[in-house]
């Protein structure tokens, strides 16, 4: 994923809440907050494995095709995950002197399958694909050791609840393959 995909899609989110609330049709913008949890193997640029747990935010927009199916894109910071031990087979486990960090985010795009449990509450399970990047760095002195970034699928399920009008919240988690996994809680506003 490129950096410079993160101000179009936080200006298109800014200006599509910039709306009025009383247009409530099929389309949502949502925000979360999430416990993000990476890891993230870099043996192959060096031997490290960066395994962490770190406070994460997304931004998303949604369209809804139907009551039971929506599609939906979201850029996703994973926050900073640090590494403070090498572990490998040949190698004895020891404290770093300058351990590793890694900055990571995503773009996400998803179809999200939905069951109504009543009116106002629903269930959906979420299955897309994610451009992730992570740039890994010396955690003391930001030197740039390495940029990792690939393609993997993304899946989860959550729930969300109708709250008053375009207003809604939901609690959800998430994967990114292997590398990635958040637990998040959010609001969505639609128009």
């Amino acid at each position: 994923m490129r950096r410079t995909l993160v101000w179009p899609a936080l200006v298109l989110g800014a200006l599509l809440t910039s709306l009025p609330a009383e247009a409530s049709g099929p389309f949502y913008v949502s925000g979360a907050i999430a416990n993000a949890s990476t890891d993230l193997d870099v043996s192959a640029e060096f031997q490290r494995l960066i395994s962490d747990e770190d406070e994460g935010w997304s931004l998303g927009v949604g369209f809804h095709i139907s009551r039971h199916l929506a599609i939906e894109g979201v850029y996703h910071d994973f926050g900073t995950a640090r590494e403070d031990t090498i572990c490998t087979p040949d190698v004895l486990c020891t404290a770093l002197v300058a351990p590793a960090k890694a900055d990571s985010s995503a773009v996400t795009i998803s179809i999200l399958p939905h069951w109504p449990l009543s009116e106002n509450v629903f269930l959906y399970g979420r299955l897309g694909i994610a451009s992730w990047d992570s740039d890994v760095s010396e955690a003391f002195s930001d030197f740039k050791l390495a940029s990792v970034d690939d393609e993997e699928l993304v899946y989860g399920a959550g729930i969300r609840f109708a709250i008053a009008g375009p207003i809604g919240a939901f609690a959800e988690i998430a994967r990114v393959a292997d590398t990635f996994e958040t637990i998040s809680v959010g609001a969505t506003w639609g128009f």
